[in-house]
């Protein structure tokens, strides 16, 4: 036997050792989709993150005509060993070995990259829609994607007698004259593929799976709410290493900030395969940067169709075994069902550590709605109910094992329910569940099968057509339709019903709250009911309009969801809105929209330097930016003795114009300049001028520094006028430094009463300059309380002021005021400042002051209208 045999032989009997594929350089996935329907939106991107990346987060809205998003960022997570050897990939934000660890496009056999330096060519997302293939069934011209729906990649799609199209080669895409067309699930449909090869792991040592992911995400636009409200995703995983990959999961991890992220709790369903997140209490939010759902908030659920292994909730903590996982070996633990250090989870107190309760793999799988351990309403042993707060969970599929070329495939609903009050919602989660598990399992929901309803449409009672509502429940009732199982009924801020909040019913009426409806408007919102057979909706009925009025303390929004910042007058003080403008906001508030808008002449746009800022605080009353030709006295300063400090004059002036209803000429007998002061910069030179420069920080393009406004002391501006046109006109530079004058200028701010308008900046578009602008006003509508109905508060008879509450209060005071003259309500402190001031109108109504801003201490509130006086004392605690 020669030696070279002997070689063979002995390298026959080796082991297989682990197969390290050599990763790319292919750079992140940019593509992105929506997948937008009335009812929701859900932004996609193809390097394993949803709804968070490319600068979006909380991308995901739910009903979409409120904005509201239950989830702030998901992304896909797989482990397996191969040959002993635990690999893991996935998506997340934070942890460096999960910082999306997918990239653009399919492997080759042996796991690798058709061009290793560059999968660009694969940087994308296919989406189409029932009516892109309308279209083309109607001989128009197909829509770029679905000309070339991916059909070699994975993409789902049907020949003319509704088979399943085999693939042939990797390039192939669809045959439309020859009737293959691609499987749409009821809605906006989407298709990408990944791997996880494309480039190297953050994490030292640490090597790919080989795997390749074939993404199918749809939005049904058709079938019952449930479905309407819901997003589904197909992941198929196939192995494209040269060896198997054993005890192999799929999984998921979520941020699921339902509204307000501050409140909430987690659960598990292992009867459903479910993960969820609820509200702690049934008032949701106040505390989180983004829309919150109120009274009721929903339940938000992520139930895997195919099989549940297990799930767990992430602690704050980022020192301990139960935090978020930052290594693979963590990663791994937590889709076997193990804390991030290994140990296992108990069933009793958190289920980290503990020395008691039955070991297990999912985490809080008890019953929040009855009360039944293990859950965070009852962690059980005599723990009390977990407070509500910020939290993450993952979820993972049955572990496979994936031989090489195999796959396997896992199935995904995202699902939406909303009940009678946060444990209701629970309930109402579970049944959504059941349904679109039926669905899923009769081959209905993946096969494109969803449909309409055959159920005549309900006739509408009441209420009747543009009957008005103020602060009040609104019951809406139809008559019964045969055949009927259950009713939707939908209200859109539209009569086209683009945007849709929709609400299963079990009888033919039903009575919403206030907080159903959009806030601070006047005009109509319409309604119409749909039948429901099952998992079907049927056509809608006649719509009709009705107002109801919601008085919240937040900026008045537009039709569109857009906040109602616009320009009243032009640039050259010519008017915003020429007639039968399009231009948003004219039709509805007579002026252009310049939030993240074009104005009227496309020069500028108006931007928040973040979405935490906003003079959300001071409504009723409406403010104004006026660009002049004096403009006004600006300081510069970041709070810091150690920083210059300007005082300089800008081309504009600032304004509180008390209430204003939307579309008529302010009335200038309640209006108070404010004092404006700007971000510093980073150069002397910038620091005393107002122009489109580079921002200190973020920003697209040329933009302004972002500003800050005051009230002055005692509403008295001209004190601060003086005194500032005085160090100014004293400096030859004309832009005083720190001195005993500008000093003095300062301090007439009003600074513990709050900033009425921060943030805002301009962002340049067109040529002109800043001084180009002169004459143009923009509008900051925050609230409309001038309604026309029925339902408005009639005028009190005597002037009466009522017990605060909460006493003591922390951040917020409520405070019954009744008034038979418009007046105003102050805090005031023991040295006589008053540290919140709102002007009332007439009436009755509940006022809230937010005290977050105010030193804790005992305050009087103060009530004052031409006809009397009256106070009271509340305190207010940290």
């Amino acid at each position: 036997m020669t030696r070279s045999l002997l070689a063979l032989l002995a390298l026959a009997l080796v082991p297989a050792l682990a197969v390290a594929q050599t990763p790319g350089s292919c750079t992140l996935g940019v593509a992105q989709a929506d997948l937008a329907t009335p009812d929701l939106s859900a932004r996609l991107f193809n390097m394993g993150s949803l709804f968070f990346g490319n600068g979006s987060q909380a991308a995901y809205t739910v009903p979409r005509g409120r904005g509201t998003s239950p989830v702030f960022a998901a992304g896909l997570w797989a482990g397996g060993r191969v040959n002993g050897e635990v690999r893991t990939a996935g998506g997340n934000y934070g942890a460096p070995s999960l910082a999306f660890t997918f990239w653009p496009g399919p492997l080759d056999a042996g796991a690798a990259l058709p061009n290793p330096a560059d999968c660009s060519a694969y940087d994308r997302i296919w989406l189409v829609t029932p009516q892109d293939v309308a279209a083309v069934e109607a001989g128009g011209t197909p829509s770029t994607d679905l000309r070339e729906w991916p059909v070699g990649l994975g993409a789902p799609a049907v020949n003319a007698q509704g088979q399943p199209v085999p693939v042939v080669s990797r390039g192939q895409i669809l045959d439309l004259a020859g009737g293959e067309r691609p499987v749409l699930g009821g809605g906006p449909t989407a298709f990408w593929v990944m791997n996880d090869v494309g480039n190297v792991r953050t994490e030292a040592g640490q090597q790919p799976l080989g795997i390749e992911v074939q993404v199918t995400a749809f939005a049904p636009a058709v079938g019952a709410l449930v479905f309407r409200q819901s997003t589904f995703y197909r992941y198929t995983v196939v192995n494209r290493n040269s060896v198997p990959i054993t005890d192999f999961h799929v999984g998921f991890f979520s941020d699921p900030d339902l509204g307000d992220a501050t409140d909430d709790r987690v659960g598990a369903d292992t009867t459903r395969g479910m993960a969820y997140v609820y509200n702690a209490d049934n008032e949701d939010g106040g505390n989180g940067s983004f829309p919150t759902y109120g009274t009721p908030p929903p339940a938000f659920g992520f139930d895997l169709l195919t099989g549940f292994y297990g799930s767990s909730y992430f602690a704050s903590s980022q020192s301990s075994g139960n935090a978020d996982p930052r290594l693979s070996s963590e990663v791994y633990n937590r889709l076997r069902g193990l804390w991030s250090d290994g140990s296992v989870i108990r069933a009793y107190g958190n289920g980290y550590q503990q020395t008691q309760g039955q070991v297990v793999r999912t985490t809080y799988p008890g019953d929040p709605v009855t009360g039944t351990p293990w859950s965070e309403v009852n962690p059980g042993g005599g723990f009390p109910p977990n407070p509500g707060g910020d939290r993450r969970f993952m979820l993972s599929a049955t572990p496979v094992t994936l031989a090489p070329g195999a796959s396997t495939t896992v199935d995904l609903a995202l699902v939406f329910a909303q009940g009678a009050d946060y444990l209701d919602s629970i309930t109402a989660l579970r049944a959504a569940s059941d349904l679109v598990q039926a669905a899923h399992d009769d081959g209905t929901l993946f096969s494109g099968q969803l449909g309409v309803g055959t159920a005549a449409a309900p006739t509408l009672i009441a209420p009747a057509e543009n009957a008005s509502f103020y602060e009040t429940p609104v019951t809406f009732s139809w008559a019964p339709v045969a055949g009927a199982t259950g009713y939707t009924i939908e209200i859109s801020p539209t009569a086209d019903f683009a945007t849709v909040d929709g609400e299963s019913v079990s009888g033919t009426s039903v009575t919403l709250s206030p907080t159903h409806f959009p806030g601070n408007r006047t005009e109509p919102v319409f309604w119409r009911v749909r039948t429901t057979q099952g998992s079907l909706d049927g056509p809608p009925s006649a719509s009709r309009a009705v107002r109801v009025y919601r008085y919240v303390r937040a900026p008045l929004t537009l039709a569109s969801g857009a906040l109602a910042y616009v320009e009243t007058t032009a640039p050259g003080g010519g008017p915003a809105c020429e007639p039968n403008d399009p231009d948003e906001g004219c039709s509805e508030v007579g002026g252009d929209l310049v939030f993240e808008s074009l104005n009227s002449t496309g020069a500028y746009r108006m931007i928040l330097r973040s979405s935490s800022y906003a003079p959300y605080d001071f409504a009723p009353n409406d403010f104004e930016i006026r660009f002049t030709a004096r403009g006004s006295y600006a300081y510069a300063a970041s709070g810091n003795s150690t920083d210059v400090q300007r005082l300089f004059r800008v081309p504009f002036e600032a304004w509180d114009i008390g209430p204003t209803a939307p579309g008529s000429v302010n009335d200038p007998s309640d209006d108070v300049q404010l004092i404006v002061r700007l971000t510093r910069t980073s150069t002397e030179a910038e620091m005393c001028r107002y122009d489109f420069v580079t921002p200190v920080s973020g920003g697209s393009g040329p933009v302004t520094r972002f500003m800050t406004t005051y009230y002055p002391v005692g509403n008295d501006y001209a004190a601060y006028d003086a005194l500032a046109a005085a160090a100014v006109a004293a400096d030859p530079a004309g832009c005083p430094t720190a001195n005993p004058t500008v000093a003095a200028a300062r301090a007439l701010a009003d600074v513990p009463r709050g900033r009425p308008l921060d943030g805002f900046q301009f962002e340049k578009v067109g040529a002109q300059s800043i001084a180009d602008l002169d004459g143009a006003i923009v509008r900051f509508y925050t609230s409309d309380r001038a309604v026309a109905s029925e339902g408005a508060p009639a005028a009190a008879s005597a002037l009466r002021l009522g017990a605060a509450f909460p006493n003591p209060a922390t951040a917020s005071l409520t405070v019954p005021v009744s008034l038979p003259t418009a007046g105003r309500l102050r805090l005031v402190d023991v040295l006589g400042r008053s540290v919140v001031d709102v002007r009332l109108e007439a009436g009755e109504q509940r006022v809230r002051l937010d005290t977050r801003a105010i030193a804790a201490g005992v305050y009087a509130v103060v009530l004052e209208s031409e006809t009397g006086r009256a106070v009271r004392t509340v305190t207010v605690v940290r």
